[in-house]
């Protein structure tokens, strides 16, 4: 059994995330590694929480076998943080997942993420507005990424489909279970134009403490997160704060002060976030006005130049994370950014860089 075996043995026995992330820092710390305490973990009593070692007493090394197995048999894909295949843009965020699992096609062809997020009800003012949004947003190469709930989050993702657009939907719950069941019109046409992601294994159910949990998925996968409609207490606003958390550009919509619809959104505007008052505010932060970009000609570049341009192409986008991901000193890595801007391959904007390419 190797390490990504392990994790995903945690990972269908329930583990959460931070769960896991603890249990790897006592390993660490006791300078045990994960064989030797799988065969003795119960002498580390005093060091592990009571629900770990319950959890732990239904280990079996049979279930990364059997959990292959149903994936493969759902076409469900799972990839692990050391997998290529892995969305590149969670590995900077704060808890990021051990592992996900993917029905659909979560491959990287757009320029920018935009997430939709929003009230479970909502206005005929907040669709239109979210209508209005989708069909700006059909003339760039983005992707619309929501959590496939009611409400705002269904309007987002059919709105993407009506204009042909890659959407993604972060559940919190395995992606082999519609929840809720009402939208399964919706996760079927998903996966038709985008994909289903989770952190959490197939079969699991929906739990209120997870929702919450999936949001730092949501902003994680994007570039943009927009807050279209939200009450006081909406979960849309915990997307809006691990965005801003996340350095995401976070745009709230701002609303008549007597709806309940619009309390959220204003109190974010309070509280930093951009105000979108006209579409257009969006325009600064998408690269072409094309579906597709023009395509990189690699002949002229040099090694350094393509390592960069691959690092943006998998989703940093922030100069200092590239600088750290590359181990390259900032200096040499602005300074290499400032020669593919001046052959207009890329647009820096502070010390935020995004292609003007598509790489293949």
């Amino acid at each position: 059994m190797n390490y990504n075996e392990f994790l995903l043995n945690l990972n269908f026995l329930n583990f959460e995330n931070i769960q896991i992330e603890r249990l790897e820092k006592t390993l660490l710390s006791l300078e045990v590694s994960y064989e030797d305490f799988l065969d003795k973990y119960e002498r580390y009593e005093d060091k592990i929480s009571p629900g770990i070692i319950k959890m732990l007493k239904n280990y079996k090394y049979s279930i990364a076998d059997k959990a292959y197995e149903y994936c493969e048999k759902k076409d469900i894909k799972i990839y692990f943080q050391d997998d290529p295949l892995y969305p590149k843009y969670l590995l900077n965020i704060d808890d990021s997942p051990k592992l996900i699992y993917v029905k659909g096609d979560i491959a990287k062809t757009w320029d920018v993420g935009v997430a939709i997020v929003g009230a479970r009800k909502h206005s005929d003012y907040g669709r239109v507005v979210v209508d209005s949004i989708v069909d700006y947003l059909s003339d760039y190469n983005v992707a619309i990424i929501s959590g496939m709930a009611y409400g705002i989050d269904a309007v987002s993702h059919m709105r993407a489909i009506k204009n042909n657009i890659k959407t993604i939907g972060v559940l919190g719950n395995g992606v082999d279970v519609v929840y809720p069941l009402k939208n399964k019109d919706i996760y079927n046409k998903i996966l038709e134009y985008g994909a289903i992601v989770s952190e959490y294994h197939p079969g699991s159910k929906a739990m209120p403490y997870r929702f919450p949990l999936r949001n730092r998925i949501i902003s994680g996968l994007s570039d943009i997160v927009i807050v279209a409609e939200a009450r006081k207490r909406s979960g849309s606003l915990i997307t809006g704060r691990i965005a801003a958390e996340q350095g995401k550009e976070v745009f709230a919509v701002p609303g008549n002060i007597n709806s309940i619809y619009s309390e959220g959104t204003n109190k974010l505007i309070a509280d930093g976030a951009s105000i979108l008052t006209e579409i257009n505010d969006l325009s600064i932060y998408l690269p072409s006005k094309n579906k597709s970009t023009s395509i990189l000609d690699e002949s002229n570049l040099g090694n350094d130049e393509l390592k960069i341009l691959r690092e943006i192409e998998n989703g940093t986008e922030d100069i200092n994370l590239i600088s750290i991901n590359l181990k390259e000193d900032i200096a040499t890595v602005n300074s290499i950014l400032t020669i593919l801007e001046m052959k207009d391959l890329v647009e820096i904007s502070g010390q935020k860089v995004a292609l003007k390419v598509k790489i293949l």
